[in-house]
């Protein structure tokens, strides 16, 4: 539960949708995505924490919208929030090494930073040099592979016109940056 909200949660999909939630139209599809995906994320979590932090999960509970049990500890397990299998091309597996390509991207934008290229990482647009399996699962994400990586931009490119002074990855063999 920990690892979820301060890895899963905390340090990644929060960090992707903030943007997203402060600067869309409230009506948008993408801004709505983000809620409906929070609001499950919400009934799920609040049930899981009940056993270990019941004030705070009971406290939690009345806030919820939508018609439910008196206490958390009388309602259902919530069914709502659904896995991928390792047969679906976004599965966990997949999510791993997207972490690693952002760690990478990272890496070279902090450098930026350090030489005063860039101030924040939204200031800087990306180019991925990627190896063909790397990069249609990056490409698989279309535009929001920028917002994964928090920058303004990001395009993926074959990893044979990578320039001289793109960074090799030290993580994976097939990306340059």
């Amino acid at each position: 539960l920990m690892r979820f909200c301060s890895v899963e949660m905390g340090s990644f999909y929060l960090d992707i949708i903030k943007d997203r939630q402060y600067t869309a139209k409230a009506d948008s599809v993408a801004r709505r995505s983000c809620q409906t995906a929070l609001y499950h994320i919400a009934e799920a979590l609040v049930r899981w924490m009940a056993p270990i932090l019941s004030f705070t999960a009971d406290e939690v509970w009345g806030y919820l919208p939508g018609e439910r049990e008196k206490y958390v500890f009388t309602g259902e397990w919530y069914e709502g929030l659904f896995g991928l299998a390792d047969s679906e091309a976004m599965n966990d597996a997949f999510w791993d090494e997207l972490l690693k390509v952002r760690g990478e991207v990272n890496k070279v934008i902090e450098q930026a930073r350090a030489d005063k290229k860039v101030g924040g990482s939204l200031e800087a647009a990306v180019t991925l040099y990627a190896e063909p399996e790397l990069a249609a699962k990056l490409t698989a994400l279309g535009d929001e592979l920028r917002f994964v990586l928090l920058t303004s931009g990001a395009t993926v490119a074959d990893y044979n016109d990578a320039p001289a002074d793109a960074q090799q990855s030290e993580v994976l063999k097939g990306l340059k940056v």
